[in-house]
């Protein structure tokens, strides 16, 4: 075997070890100068380069790059922000033929809408009762909501409800039903984007959170519960939403009256799905025919089914028949 064709000379080794340290300096050199710069998202108050540019920020914002008084370089500056929606998703057309339409895009729901709904509005802790949504109240006509109550001699009189969803404040009622001061009722009508509604009646004027309260205090107190359309206010599942509901006193013969005048704490709670009617009302042809007033009925949810978590306490307080509900 000729061995000098296997062995290097020693200057070769040289010239060799620096072929390969110039060929990867190159190759690092070539791959610092042609890989691409990943610029940051802007962000409201860093500086920015060149004056009126434009950027959108993580949240969905428009900065704009100004030279400000308070900054010796331009800074970026929200121009704008993602604008809330007009108005609800949909809007009832005043006939059963039709129902509620849709009148902006939605997002989809979840298939479960127990994931939409990850908060009880309120503590259970708190409840007595609670008489199940879809019922034909003898005195004031059919109830596609639940009726929560609490203990009537509640000492601190604080009831906590909290929004149950992610959404839309769009319509707010204020009335006045006990005709005492301090006892005016609030309805607030709220949206999902995903175009799943709820709505509470009997929370007690002057316990909103403040958010809610601004949004309430332009609209009139009327003696019915008619609603009035307002600019939407965001809220997220888990907020505060009031710290009282019903009445602390009331003049007796009232209906919000408890003998010898109060108080009576309980709180009105529905949730309607508008993009199909409900079950009850595909069961029974008659069956919205017999409410034509009621345009909550053919799209009401039992409720109680959307808090898993909380069913069998829910079950231990609730009580009456439903058309919506399984009572056994």
């Amino acid at each position: 075997m000729d061995t000098q064709r296997d062995v290097l000379h020693p200057a070769s080794v040289s010239k060799l070890r620096l072929a390969v340290v110039a060929s990867i300096c190159g190759l690092a050199a070539t791959l610092v100068v042609t890989s691409p710069a990943v610029a940051a998202p802007a962000k409201a108050g860093a500086r920015c380069a060149k004056v009126g540019a434009t950027a959108v920020d993580a949240q969905g914002r428009t900065l704009v790059c100004t030279k400000t008084k308070k900054a010796k370089k331009p800074v970026w500056v929200v121009q704008s922000a993602p604008a809330a929606p007009a108005g609800p998703p949909y809007e009832w057309s005043g006939s059963w033929d039709r129902g509620w339409q849709r009148v902006r895009s939605t997002q989809p729901c979840p298939a479960d809408l127990s994931q939409l709904f990850s908060r009880l509005p309120f503590d259970i802790g708190d409840v007595t009762s609670i008489r199940r949504p879809g019922y034909a109240n003898p005195q004031s006509g059919y109830k596609p909501h639940a009726h929560v109550r609490y203990a009537p001699d509640d000492v601190d009189g604080r009831q906590v409800i909290v929004a149950p969803a992610d959404g839309w404040l769009y319509a707010v009622g204020r009335y006045r039903e006990a005709y005492t001061p301090g006892n005016d009722q609030v309805i607030l009508d709220f949206f999902a984007d995903c175009g799943v509604m709820w709505r509470f009646d009997h929370l007690r004027d002057g316990t909103l959170a403040p958010a809610l309260a601004s949004a309430v205090a332009p609209v009139e107190v009327r003696e019915d519960s008619r609603t009035t359309r307002v600019t939407p206010v965001f809220v997220r599942a888990g907020d505060v939403i009031a710290t009282g509901v019903g009445a602390t006193s009331c003049e007796v013969g009232r209906p919000l009256c408890l003998p010898p005048g109060g108080p009576n704490f309980f709180v009105d709670f529905g949730v309607y799905d508008p993009r199909a009617l409900n079950d009850a009302s595909r069961r029974d042809p008659a069956y919205l025919a017999q409410s034509p007033g009621e345009s909550f009925k053919g799209i009401a949810l039992c409720w109680l089914d959307l808090f898993p978590a909380s069913r069998s306490a829910l079950d231990r307080v609730a009580e009456g028949e439903s058309d919506y509900c399984r009572t056994s």
